[in-house]
């Protein structure tokens, strides 16, 4: 009979093999994501982070992702392995710990910030994935940045973490996301929309009007008039129901909210 871990030794394997012939195809993240996540598979991936092999490192940074995505105990070792691997000279072992960083939640990301500006748009993508629900000042300040970044999955996740992944509504936050609301990109706009929605800031009450009144409406512009409940919303929802083939329970009940207001308003 095998030993119990034989099926993560054997994924491990081929993990590597799997990193070595292709270090960006999607085979190594299925081998990565079939292996059990264990303090093993921990020190393991630990060993590979300190390998002279760039291939390797960069694997062990994403098994180290994988375990501490599971394993809360793991993440302050994790950290102090991860962490001087942003000063990698290899970009993609600095994207691949910079990933497994967001999974060790480090309680200073300053050390971050350098990258706000860097060349490489998957990288300023990775790290603001992984501070994108940070909680504190530095984080924030950084999401600003991305959020007016030149590219749009940068921008698109900068302003996602903005508007719904935190609670805090201050000036900061809202003038970010109110400078959103005209970006060229469609999902950027619309996450601008349910951001400053939430926040009941009167700024979106026109753009939204504009986004539930065009030939095509996303399913986060009835989301964002659900959060803001205005009676000002209310025409151009209840047309909506004539045709709208999105989620008509989404759309009935910001209907119904907006009209519970109007309500209120005129007892």
């Amino acid at each position: 009979m095998e030993p119990d871990d034989a099926p993560n030794e054997g994924a491990l394997r081929a993990a590597l093999a799997a990193s070595r012939k292709d270090p960006d195809g999607p085979a190594r993240w299925d081998h990565i994501r079939s292996i059990e996540a264990d303090e093993e598979v921990f020190v393991e991936a630990c060993g590979l982070c300190a390998s002279e092999s760039p291939v390797e490192r960069r694997l062990g940074c994403d098994l180290l992702a994988h375990v501490l995505s599971e394993y809360e105990d793991f993440r302050p070792r994790g950290l102090a392995t991860l962490r001087p691997l942003v000063d990698d000279p290899d970009d993609q072992v600095v994207m691949s710990a910079v990933t497994a960083l967001g999974h060790a939640e480090p309680d200073d990301i300053a050390f971050l910030e350098r990258f706000v500006t860097h060349e490489s748009s998957e990288l300023r993508f990775a790290v603001a994935l992984a501070i994108n629900t940070h909680t504190s000042d530095k984080a924030v300040a950084m999401l600003v940045e991305f959020s007016r970044d030149a590219d749009d999955d940068v921008r698109n996740w900068a302003t996602f973490g903005l508007g719904t992944q935190r609670d805090r509504n201050d000036e900061v936050i809202r003038n970010a996301l109110a400078a959103r609301l005209d970006d060229p990109h469609d999902e950027v706009r619309e996450e601008a929309l349910v951001g400053l929605a939430r926040r009941k800031d009167e700024r979106v009450i026109e753009p939204l009007r504009k986004a539930l009144s065009g030939k095509t409406v996303a399913e986060l512009s009835v989301e964002a008039a659900k959060e803001l409940a205005s009676p000002e919303l209310l025409p151009a929802l209840q047309k909506l129901l004539s045709w709208w083939p999105g989620d008509e329970e989404l759309l009935v009940a910001a209907i119904a909210l907006s009209s519970r207001v109007k309500s209120d308003a005129t007892d």
